[in-house]
């Protein structure tokens, strides 16, 4: 049957030459059409046709091909030669059944790679194409392809004792007579659109990726899924290419687990994994180095964001204080020391940054029940910031963000009430009783104050919501710092050594509290 079906195809063809038939291509690549010959036109053998898949493969196998490759989602089915090294030979047949179409795959030695398809192959012309490649069976025939553009081999007078050459190889030179026209391709990868393209996948063969996307490809069991025809492909990257290592070691050990059983079988299995085990501990290690550095540089981060505080805070302390709250200074405060606080009487309060805090006697009898009941609870609340004042006033706020104080009635606390909408409390001062400032988080501020010299001087300054800062003391002292640096104080007396101190100072002062008998304490970097 094949015999008597080539050897109808070989007198069709010479029928054509003595005819002087004329093919001409169709612009596009839709096809080739028939003039003179009475052989229908193109269009009118357009219509998709189905063919049977497994009859399709009892032709193959009766033509002597194997087949390579067959993808039920694309409708097709490839075979090649028994001697044919589909690892680096493209050479095959692609029969898409579904539709009809027989497409061509060989290797020019001077254009490369071409692709020849025909449309609307019927079965009984399967074994022509399957025994001689180069047939021309129908009107269906054409060259072009989807990617690649249109693809021809242009032979001029051809005579009648070269014709079963042509057909039987039609990469064959037959003369001056034969042009070569160059074949178009993409110049770039696909995916990118940027590199170009280096990589082929087997054994679709599509060949317009570069190695870094191909690198990149979706994989399961060692295998990619083409992103042109998702076609699963096997692919080995290029040497230096990233991860090729684990890629090639994969591959390998897939191909090793599907042969018989044996000591030797088992060493190679083994080496295979190993090497994909050397490349994940490879991989673990630089990671484990990557979050090495990247520790290490919040760290750093960490710990100059910590001495800006402590540097915004002040890290020194000039003072002059009663006994008691002498003391307790001069045991407790360092540079960690996040909040100072005096108390008009012999008292003062201390609280670091990890929200210990120390406390000379003197306290307000409520602020030292609040804490004791803290220490009894199995979720404590540590300090965060404390404010102390006269008749037993104050004020502290937890570091989960809670806050308990006593003040001066319902004025004191509506002005608490209202840093919520104002970016939270970043200061209270109680002063002489009935007196109070707070200063919150966006530079606003609320105060009942008669502290005559402290009005006058937010009056001077337009009343500018940019303080940081207010401190009160119990006889009229007071203390202001603004978000530009500047800071202001008065109301002391002239027997105060305070003046001593702040012109020594000046400056270099982040903060200063109040107590009674000219008693003081200034921080400053």
């Amino acid at each position: 049957m094949l015999s008597g079906s080539l050897e109808a195809a070989l007198t069709l063809a010479s029928h054509m030459v003595r005819s002087r038939v004329l093919w001409r291509c169709v612009a596009g690549g839709r096809g080739f059409r028939m003039d003179g010959s009475g052989v229908p036109p193109f269009s009118a053998l357009s219509r998709p046709m189905a063919l049977e898949v497994e009859e399709v493969r009892a032709l193959a196998i009766a033509a002597g091909l194997e087949e390579i490759y067959y993808n039920e989602k694309t409708g097709v089915v490839s075979f090649a030669s028994a001697d044919c090294d589909v690892e680096h030979d493209p050479s095959r047949i692609n029969v898409y059944y579904t539709t009809g179409t027989v497409v061509t795959c060989m290797s020019h030695p001077h254009q490369g790679r071409k692709q020849l398809f025909r449309c609307n192959v019927p079965l009984s012309v399967l074994p022509v194409l399957f025994h001689n490649r180069c047939i021309n069976p129908s009107a269906g025939h054409c060259s072009s392809h989807p990617l690649q553009g249109q693809t021809q081999l242009v032979r001029c007078n051809v005579s009648l004792s070269v014709l079963p050459e042509v057909c039987h190889d039609p990469d064959t030179h037959t003369g001056a007579g034969y042009f070569p026209q160059p074949r178009r391709r993409y110049e770039k990868c696909v995916v990118c659109l940027v590199n170009q393209p280096q990589v082929t996948l087997r054994p679709c063969g599509h060949d317009q990726l570069c190695a870094g996307c191909a690198d990149q490809l979706p994989r399961r069991e060692g295998r990619l899924t083409c992103p042109i025809c998702r076609a699963e492909c096997n692919y080995a990257p290029v040497p230096g290419a990233p991860l090729s290592e684990e890629y090639e070691a994969e591959v390998a050990l897939e191909q090793l687990r599907v042969e018989l059983e044996s000591s030797e079988l088992q060493a190679r299995i083994q080496a295979a994994q190993a090497v994909i085990d050397a490349a994940k501990e490879r991989r673990a290690a630089v990671s484990q180095l990557f979050e090495k550095v990247r520790q290490a540089q919040q760290e750093r981060e960490r710990q100059g964001q910590l001495m800006h505080e402590r540097a915004a805070r002040g890290r020194l302390i000039a003072y002059h204080l009663h006994s008691r709250s002498k003391k307790t200074i001069d045991v407790s405060f360092d540079g960690q020391t996040l909040c100072v606080a005096l108390n008009p009487s012999d008292g003062v309060f201390l609280v670091d940054e990890s929200g210990n805090y120390t406390h000379s006697g003197g306290l307000p009898q409520h602020l030292y029940k609040v804490l004791k009941k803290e220490k009894s609870k199995k979720e404590k609340r540590k300090p965060a910031y404390v404010a102390l004042g006269s008749d037993d006033r104050y004020y502290i706020r937890f570091t989960n963000g809670t806050s308990q104080w006593v003040g001066d009635g319902k004025s004191f606390d509506e002005a608490v009430f209202d840093g919520e909408s104002n970016g939270g409390i970043r200061s209270v001062a109680f002063g002489k009783p009935g007196s109070w400032f707070i200063v919150y988080g966006n530079g606003s501020w609320s105060n009942l104050s008669n502290c005559l010299g402290l009005n006058n001087k937010i009056k001077a300054r337009h009343r500018r919501a940019d303080l940081t800062c207010v401190s009160l003391g119990p006889n009229g002292e007071w203390f202001l710092a603004a978000k530009n640096r500047r800071k202001w104080w008065g109301g002391y007396s002239n027997a105060s050594d305070l003046p001593m101190q702040i012109e020594s100072l000046k400056g270099r002062i982040k903060f200063t509290d109040f107590a009674d008998d000219d008693a003081f304490i200034v921080r400053y970097e």
